[in-house]
């Protein structure tokens, strides 16, 4: 008969098959006076460092929740963390306070977001001292609507259509964040707050660190794990302004391209982020094509022009005249007869048509655009 301490390794091999990783949701706190919200990803076992730092922060700027829950918590913990590892092939034990909705939620996420992709997403949910947070609830009477806003052509031409509405405005911001880097320029963050303060309208701006997190390039980011970090950090806001559903406006030319572009938030898989029953998220504006929008943002609201604001290259300049979407956007004013002063542009900005699988795209349009139409003279 064998004695209980051989069978000790045979159990715990049972309980912590090799190869998997642990992850814990078990330490978070939010302080209400400064609006800063810190998770700690407290992770064993892994084969090799796939966080480049355990901290996930995230700053309230200007509309600060008086409570985060323990499930809000726990979502944003889920999209810095579950799909990466997932991408990484990472079998991966998840504990802690995590209630069984977000988990059935998370793991069919990751079964979409991973399909036709090599990568097999391999979840195990287990509560630590069977503690679990309580289900999300949502306030009844949701009747404000919410815009994922960028400053850029979509976001504005969509905020044009909705203006009336005056929809809450979703900013995320945070270092080498796409070109949303205050700690490189505030030129952005002071565009915002004039086009508040003249329409009228709420920003609500999160500073987030997922690029300190995961130092991966934007085409990783936005493939697995952009979708959930437009989202869930904005749920603590978007519950106490009831609103009901968040749009998030998309142009043409992303339609266009594979699926697995940018898949997260690609206008055909974007809705899955949503996690019932939190607020839908709807792409729109998907019939325009870029300089389309550009057009009906000038035709619905001149005014809104000026607060545009494309730049890549994110730096004292508003437009720095190099990057892709400088170009693209000097060649459509001039296409469409838009004076380029309207949105803070300089002459000058050479139109080299670009050859990436999704610009390609914006010069083709550009063609097909000059093909029919004679621009505001029509």
């Amino acid at each position: 008969m064998k004695s209980l301490s051989s069978c000790i390794p045979t159990i715990l091999k049972n309980m912590w098959p090799s190869g998997r990783g642990r992850i814990f949701f078990d330490d978070y706190r939010y302080n209400p006076a400064d609006g800063q919200l810190i998770i700690n990803i407290r992770a064993q076992r892994l084969e090799k460092q796939y966080f480049s730092s355990n901290v996930i922060r995230l700053k309230y700027m200007t509309i600060k929740p008086a409570v985060i829950t323990e499930a809000e918590a726990a979502d944003i913990f889920c999209a810095y963390t579950i799909p990466h590892l997932s991408a990484q092939d990472v079998a991966i034990d998840v504990y802690g306070a995590i209630n069984q909705e977000q988990r059935d939620f998370w793991t069919a996420y990751c079964e979409k977001l991973f399909i036709g992709s090599l990568s097999k997403p391999d979840i195990r949910w287990l509560s630590r001292n069977r503690r679990e947070s309580t289900a999300l609830t949502m306030p009844h009477g949701r009747s404000k609507t919410a815009l994922l806003f960028g400053g850029g052509v979509e976001s504005l031409a969509a905020l044009s259509d909705f203006l009336t509405q005056k929809p809450l405005l979703l900013s995320l911001v945070g270092p080498l964040w796409m070109n949303n880097d205050y700690e490189k320029s505030n030129l952005k963050y002071d565009l915002e707050n004039r086009l508040s303060a003249e329409f009228d309208i709420e920003v609500a701006r999160v500073w987030h660190n997922i690029k300190e997190v995961v130092k991966m390039p934007d085409e990783y980011t936005n493939k697995y794990i952009t979708g959930g970090l437009m989202y869930y950090p904005f749920m603590p806001i978007v519950r106490e302004r009831h609103c009901g559903k968040i749009y998030h406006s998309m142009e043409l030319e992303y339609m266009q391209v594979d699926e697995q572009y940018d898949r997260s938030i690609h206008p055909r898989f974007s809705h899955h982020v949503a996690r019932p029953p939190l607020p839908s998220l709807e792409a729109v504006m998907t019939e325009y094509s870029k300089i389309q929008l550009l057009e009906k943002l000038y035709r619905n609201n001149p005014r809104l022009c000026s607060y545009l604001y494309s730049c890549l290259n994110n730096t004292s300049l508003r437009w720095c005249g190099k990057c892709g979407k400088c170009k693209r956007l000097s060649a459509f004013c001039e296409t469409i007869g838009i004076e380029k002063s309207l949105i803070g542009m300089q002459e000058g900005i050479s139109h080299e048509p670009e050859e990436g699988a999704l610009t390609k795209l914006y010069w083709q349009s550009l063609d097909t655009y000059k093909s029919r139409s004679n621009g505001l003279t029509s």
